[in-house]
């Protein structure tokens, strides 16, 4: 539909003429000096990482992290030069051949629905760290 904007009349070959709405309700043209309004948002689905913790093995089931319903994200470091070890993210008693496998140097990301918020547990050889990072 060809309707004047603020007294310019549209582009009759394009019919079409950039417009924003003022706070009048008036059509205005858009032009370098005065462009489309712009509303800055915050990033959607950003993530604040936490420090990472380490958390030493014992050789046997053992809480990794507590349970935090806020958390939005969840990172498991295996450090290069450990054995394997592995997790359970049902926070229950775990052991190595029935776990979530994570080999030496190996990183496991959770984010979004896929973040578990209940208790996460592990078992490892003794004296060899997990490390665990929370994202909120």
């Amino acid at each position: 539909m060809d309707y004047p904007v603020l007294n310019k009349a549209p582009d009759v070959a394009a019919a079409v003429v950039p417009h924003a709405i003022d706070t009048n309700g008036n059509a205005v043209a858009v032009s370098p000096a005065r462009p489309l309004p712009v509303a800055l948002q915050a990033a959607v689905g950003s993530i604040a990482w936490g420090a990472a913790t380490a958390v030493a093995a014992t050789g046997a089931s053992k809480q990794l992290i507590a349970a935090n319903a806020a958390r939005k994200a969840l990172m498991i470091v295996n450090p290069v030069g450990n054995a394997q070890m592995s997790y359970d993210l049902s926070g229950g008693t775990v052991t190595l051949a029935g776990g979530v496998p994570l080999l030496a140097g190996d990183i496991h990301r959770f984010t979004g629905p896929d973040c578990p918020v209940g208790a996460v547990t592990f078992i490892g050889t003794n004296a060899q760290n997990l490390v665990c990072v929370e994202g909120a």
